[in-house]
């Protein structure tokens, strides 16, 4: 059906109709000639009709059998349309596309079915600039400014947030394109919000993942320099920031004796306990090897660091209870070196001051912690 009624074949039918339809026109001119009243040299109508109505009969049949063909033909393709836009509006709905069509001389906006949903709208509104017009001037929050900015030209790409149906917010991208008519002028403008919440959120724990330890889930190297050279610029001058840096007494000992599992327990026991004593405010790095880092932002006094210092030691007890597969315990401990950070000073110079008290409580005997001198 759908070929009959359109494509090249039904446009070369309608043109024989019209040549045939010529043809008998012309064949009732030259048979009318003949018709004329030899008395007064004149062809009146009712002598045509008279002698040609099962002709003109003929061919209004034919005329609205054509025009019949035409509104047959028109509506099929309406339909076709139609159903290839829904097509298209279903397929869309699968790869979390909202699809959307503006269509300019009518001044209708058309919503995919997850579009119109998304956004609490019907799926046509007419008139719609005259909407969004009404909508700007009262200076409104309605779902429409944001069609409205995914329609504009300038904004072929762009990234906003939405909430979606079940209250959560979304990450979107918008995109669109022109359709432009046989004289260069703008007819629709095509349109989607395409949902890439999973893959934003996706990227952040990449992101995430990147910065950190893979061993003991705390910041890497790179990534703890960086953060707490930042923390050092920012510092405002009133406030003292600390640094503190803590190695594993005779660490190589352990993993040598005891195994290399058993000095990656150790690392993991001792990094989730920095995770447990520290503020929220504090940054936690390892450096690497059994070397950490630790950057205590607004301190109230050298006695706090101390104290703190202390909690970190306390931790052989917990480190005692790592054994190996002979059921000896590790006898793990810490030393802490902690420097407090001065103006204009970046990360390797007070990396130098700590590790300097480091020694120092090393040179005490280990299992303990040392301030930098003030």
């Amino acid at each position: 059906m759908k070929r009959i009624f359109t494509g090249p074949l039904f446009m070369y039918r309608i043109i024989a109709i019209f040549f045939g339809l010529l043809l008998v026109a012309d064949s009732m001119c030259a048979a009318a000639d003949s018709t004329i009243d030899s008395a007064t040299g004149q062809l009146t109508l009712w002598m045509v009709l008279a002698r040609y109505s099962g002709s003109i009969m003929v061919v209004i049949a034919i005329m609205v059998v054509v025009f019949a063909f035409c509104v047959i033909a028109f509506h099929q393709t309406k339909k076709l349309l139609y159903r290839q836009q829904q097509r298209y509006f279903k397929l869309a709905g699968l790869s979390n596309e909202y699809v959307f069509e503006y269509d300019v001389q009518r001044d209708r906006l058309i919503l995919s079915n997850q579009c119109a949903k998304m956004f609490g709208l019907p799926r046509v509104i007419d008139n719609y600039r005259k909407i969004v017009q009404k909508k700007n001037s009262q200076k409104s929050t309605s779902p429409l400014m944001y069609i409205d900015n995914a329609l504009r030209a300038d904004r072929k790409d762009n990234r906003i947030d939405l909430f979606m149906s079940d209250g959560r917010l979304g990450k979107f991208r918008t995109m669109n394109t022109l359709c432009y008519d046989r004289h260069k002028t703008v007819e629709f403008i095509i349109g989607k919000f395409v949902d890439v919440s999973q893959e934003v959120e996706e990227r952040k724990k990449l992101e995430i993942k990147a910065q950190m330890d893979g061993m003991t889930g705390v910041y890497n190297a790179k990534t703890c320099r960086k953060l707490m050279q930042e923390a050092m610029t920012m510092r405002e001058q009133d406030h003292d920031d600390a640094f503190i840096i803590l190695d594993i007494d005779y660490f190589k000992g352990i993993n040598d004796t005891m195994g290399h599992h058993v000095g990656d327990k150790v690392l993991q026991t001792l990094a989730r306990n920095l995770k447990r004593t520290v503020r929220s405010t504090d940054i936690i790095g390892r450096l690497g090897g059994d070397e950490f880092c630790i950057y205590m932002r607004s301190v109230p006094s050298r006695q706090f660091v101390g104290e703190f210092c202390e909690q970190i030691n306390s931790c052989r007890g917990m480190l005692a209870r790592i054994k190996n597969e002979q059921n000896i315990a590790c006898e793990a401990t810490v030393s802490l070196g902690a420097a407090f950070v001065k103006k204009d000073e970046i990360f390797e110079e007070v990396y130098k001051r700590a590790d300097a008290a480091l020694y120092k409580a090393k040179n005490k005997g280990r299992n303990t912690y040392a301030l930098e001198d003030k």
